[in-house]
């Protein structure tokens, strides 16, 4: 299952998965999550289509990158409403763009949790939210990935859960996700130390205080970074 706000890249997908959307095998939501069900306004972006956000705040940050924006209203769905019209998913990977903590955040609802959870890694201050949700959900364990090296991913032989698939993946793929990631996974306090050298300045007391200087964590990179957590 997969939720999209889009309106152009829904068509792309439906055309794409037309065979498994009609065998029932893949469920495209073509709505925007937001805190409440009904309408929102989206902003798409006219340059850089993975930039669309219902945050106006964003859509201002992407305009000082050179990204326009255009307004449009969509149809919106809670994320609570998801899970309980699809149940609790194994892996949930979320990048909606200032908006990930409604998914993070919707979790809390439900005794049911996600083997496996992915974001990406944006502004502190929203880590912070977002690694104190994950925190009260009980994740415990931690990896940070280079998504600007996923087309370096090689899927593990024998794969080390579900069925082993020769597959590489094209720059911009969300990459392997669980078990089948490599490198070690850390705890909390671990990742806030790679959380150090990632951003090259100290962070004090964990993810709790903000430094004005550390607003976005990849300024100088010309990657980004995903979040993982495992239970």
């Amino acid at each position: 299952m997969a939720v999209e706000a889009n309106p152009a890249l829904c068509a792309r997908l439906k055309q794409r998965f037309l065979n498994q959307i009609a065998e029932r095998r893949f469920f495209l939501i073509d709505k925007a999550i937001a805190e409440r069900t009904g309408e929102v306004t989206f902003f798409t972006n006219m340059d850089a289509s993975i930039w669309g956000t219902i945050r106006e705040d964003w859509a201002r940050r992407n305009a000082r990158r050179g990204a326009r924006s255009e307004k449009i209203t969509v149809p919106s769905i809670r994320f609570s409403s998801l899970i309980e019209e699809f149940g609790v998913p194994y892996y949930l990977k979320i990048d909606i763009e200032g908006a990930d903590s409604l998914c993070l955040g919707g979790l809390l609802h439900f005794e049911g949790r996600p083997r496996f959870v992915s974001f990406e890694i944006e502004h502190w201050s929203l880590l912070r939210k977002e690694m104190n949700i994950l925190t009260k959900l009980g994740y415990k364990k931690f990896k940070i990935v280079n998504q600007g090296l996923v087309h370096e991913q090689v899927p593990p032989w024998p794969a080390r859960e579900g069925i082993y698939v020769d597959y590489r993946f094209e720059d911009d793929a969300s990459g392997l996700f669980g078990n089948e990631l490599g490198g070690d996974w850390t705890n909390r306090a671990g990742i806030i130390a790679q959380l150090y050298q990632l951003i090259g300045r100290k962070i004090v007391t964990g993810v709790a205080k903000r430094l004005p200087a550390a607003n976005r964590l990849v300024p100088r990179y010309s990657s980004w970074y995903d979040m993982h957590a495992a239970l």
